[in-house]
């Protein structure tokens, strides 16, 4: 038995990268289905909301490093001040 393995995607260890790969990731876990199928429907670019989620909750900036319900909180706040 002969198994071949094709790398698809390599992450070196540059902090850069792997910020924005996590970041990318992590938003599209933050985002909800429903959410994505309602932008489709709208003709809003996902890849933009995607962009624009990681702006709002800062994982682009060093502060990111919170916890991923820190971040959430701390963006509801920003968008909607009490």
């Amino acid at each position: 038995m002969v198994l071949e393995v094709v790398p698809e995607k390599w992450i070196t260890f540059d902090v850069d990268k792997m910020k924005a790969d996590t970041a990318i990731a992590m938003a599209r876990v933050a985002i909800p289905d429903g959410v994505t199928r309602v932008a489709e429907q709208f003709g809003i670019d996902t890849e933009e909301l995607i962009r624009r989620t990681i702006n709002i909750m800062g994982m682009d900036k060093p502060r990111a490093l919170r916890g991923p319900r820190k971040r959430v909180s701390d963006a509801l706040r920003r968008m909607w001040p009490t």
